[in-house]
């Protein structure tokens, strides 16, 4: 997503928050204008885990869906 221009990525660039469900590097928080620790990344999170990002920082979240 971070070679996108146009439309709702931008506005994510814009705003600095949002959610990353299970990140892969830790420049996938560049969108937000964050950094993720390395050790965030080792983790092997469940299904539904991820960060919550807000102005610069990252909170460790877990989303459920119920049934």
């Amino acid at each position: 997503m971070g070679g996108i221009y146009r439309g709702p990525v931008v506005a994510l660039k814009r705003s600095g928050s949002g959610m990353m469900l299970s990140p892969q590097t830790s420049s996938d928080a560049d969108l937000f204008g964050a950094r993720l620790a390395r050790s965030a990344l080792g983790q092997s999170l469940p299904p539904g885990g991820g960060f919550l990002m807000r102005t610069g920082s990252a909170e460790r979240v877990q989303v459920i869906w119920p049934e």
